[in-house]
């Protein structure tokens, strides 16, 4: 009988064990830089110019002077006494128009000051004391008034009272003290508002004009209004 056998193939047994799956590793972490090392790596790119071998100098020997001729020391000695001879220019002093007037004393002032020599005698008279108003002298920061108190007032009874004089104006400070050269007490009394000095005030002066240093400086004004100079040389 032509009969086919069939042929089986064997079969791969399987396998009891199961495969196992691979394991991804993870990426290691790069270590924490502080980019010092980065930024002086760049430095490696930069070429370095050559540098030229730089040997001893020589110490340079100054030129000699050229002796001048006769010629040429006739014409350097004749521009030098010329120099020697010009006449130096004199010195124009500038005008005082240049400068700024000072301001006159307004009204407003005038009436405060007037004010203030009402309440001064009314004061007096409260604590006993009569006076006559003499003269008033505005200063750049202090205004004196000039009293004459009535017969048998002493002095001493009028400087005990400069405290409640301060008090009654509502000021700071009261100065009381005999004027130099007058049968009158003075009263200073401080300026609500300083008064500046100017300079041309004190250059048209009487005072700055009659001084015989060439150095005089004026300084300011006394509490008379007067033109305060002083001397430099001294």
């Amino acid at each position: 009988n032509n009969t086919k056998k069939s042929v089986t193939k064997p079969t791969a047994k399987k396998s009891s064990k199961t495969k196992e799956k691979p394991i991804k590793e993870e990426p290691a972490e790069e270590p924490f830089s502080n980019g010092i090392d980065e930024a002086f790596g760049k430095m490696d790119d930069i070429v370095e110019e050559p540098t030229e071998e730089v040997g001893e100098k020589k110490e340079e020997q100054p030129e000699k002077a050229k002796n001048m001729s006769e010629s040429e020391k006739e014409g350097y000695n004749e521009e030098f006494n010329k120099a020697i001879e010009r006449p130096i220019p004199k010195y124009v002093i500038p005008p005082l128009d240049l400068l700024s007037k000072p301001k006159a004393t307004s009204g407003d002032k005038r009436e405060e000051m007037r004010r203030t020599a009402e309440k001064l005698i009314s004061v007096l008279d409260n604590f006993g004391v009569k006076a006559k108003l003499l003269q008033v002298t505005q200063g750049p920061t202090v205004t004196r008034y000039e009293i004459q108190p009535d017969t048998g007032v002493k002095l001493s009874k009028i400087v005990g009272l400069a405290d409640d004089i301060a008090l009654n104006l509502a000021v700071s400070t009261v100065l009381v003290a005999p004027v130099p050269g007058k049968a009158a007490v003075g009263v200073e009394i401080p300026n609500n508002k300083v008064t500046p000095v100017s300079i041309r005030e004190m250059l048209e002066s009487d005072a700055f004009k009659n001084a015989k240093s060439k150095l005089t400086v004026g300084l300011g004004k006394d509490i008379g209004g007067n033109v305060v100079i002083g001397d430099i040389a001294k």
